[in-house]
């Protein structure tokens, strides 16, 4: 008995995993004055993700010149890290779980 439960306790751990890694990531954009909501993959890579955050600026927010976007995240001492490679942008949806959001901060 014990061991069919230690096998659908895994069953179930590994199905909620498969869920939260296929639900999209909220995320939350600052970018001067302005907040836009984008959702991604929670695979997502870099190059993507700051492909995504641009186009939305772009689209909705303020003109800005063009050079490259330095985009941010607070990790969980409240410091801002920046985001340079894919890498960092799975540290910084690590916390996330569906129903939360991720937050950005982009200059």
């Amino acid at each position: 008995m014990t061991s069919l439960r230690s096998h659908n306790d895994k069953v179930l751990t590994s199905a909620t995993e498969q869920l939260e890694l296929s639900v999209p990531v909220k995320v939350k954009v600052h970018f001067h004055e302005d907040i836009f909501v984008i959702q991604v993959p929670r695979a997502t890579e870099y190059e993507e993700l700051v492909e995504r955050v641009g186009k939305k600026i772009r689209l909705c927010g303020p003109r800005r010149d063009d050079g490259p976007l330095k985009v941010k995240y607070k990790d969980e001492d409240g410091d801002l890290v920046s985001l340079a490679s894919t890498e960092d942008v799975q540290m910084a949806f690590e916390a996330f779980r569906p129903g939360s959001q991720v937050t950005l901060y982009v200059q």
